[in-house]
């Protein structure tokens, strides 16, 4: 399964001026060029929930038509606790046809993060990562959250700019939505809110005493173009554990 790099806080390349507007409470949006063939769509910004609450949410297929205006559902085949293999059913416009996509997700241990890469479907390519990095000194999330989409047949002959402008267009709507649900879901169920909020007690001291290497944001420091590439190598294992 092709499964995007989750980054850490040692991989996020952000410029000076980026970082300003983020502390400001802007959501960044950016394109990246990874390659000749393939770019990638990019949000940054600060998140009003600690990381366990994001990535119960962000997980949980049920919601995903809230979520995402335009996933109509989604249908799971297999779960557990390191990731799931479904089918999302998206009507991208009005005038387009449902298309769908069987993919598989994978999660860190630390449930900070998870990634997610096409298996069939109708995309050339749909994969992503949400990168959920707790901020001790804001008492906040730094989402970080990609995506990158491929077109088949005739809508493959759209320039990729706008696909992918499109999809970039889509990321600080779904990080939003991700925080005005929560307080709904925790209302209309307070069993998952207290089991959400009682594993983040338990994860949180073990995040910020350095048990999970990379899961914590302690702040911006500009990463140089040498380091960054020899750090983002898309063959890295999901290492943590539970």
């Amino acid at each position: 399964m092709a499964c995007p790099l989750i980054p850490d806080s040692s991989e996020i390349d952000i410029s000076p001026d980026e970082w300003s507007r983020i502390e400001s409470g802007e959501i960044v949006v950016r394109i990246i060029r990874e390659s000749d063939q393939v770019s990638r769509a990019q949000a940054v910004g600060y998140l009003g929930l600690h990381p366990l609450w994001l990535f119960d949410l962000a997980t949980d297929s049920e919601l995903a038509p809230e979520i995402v205006d335009k996933v109509r559902q989604v249908d799971i085949h297999e779960q557990g606790p390191e990731g799931k293999v479904a089918t999302g059913h998206i009507k991208a416009a009005r005038l387009l046809p449902t298309m769908r996509y069987t993919f598989a997700s994978r999660y860190l241990g630390s449930s900070t993060g998870q990634c997610w890469g096409q298996i069939s479907g109708d995309f050339s390519r749909n994969e992503g990562a949400h990168s959920f990095l707790w901020d001790p000194a804001r008492q906040q999330t730094l989402g970080v959250f990609s995506f990158t989409i491929g077109m088949k047949g005739l809508l493959g002959l759209l320039p990729e700019r706008i696909i992918l402008q499109g999809a970039a267009d889509m990321l600080p709507s779904f990080m939003r939505s991700l925080e005005a649900i929560q307080p709904r879901i925790a209302r209309e169920d307070p069993g998952r809110a207290r089991r959400v909020d009682e594993a983040w007690a338990r994860i949180r001291p073990r995040l910020e005493a350095g048990e999970f290497p990379g899961r914590v944001w302690t702040g911006y420091v500009p990463i140089p173009k040498a380091a960054l590439a020899q750090s983002s190598d898309p063959q890295r294992e999901l290492k943590e554990t539970r």
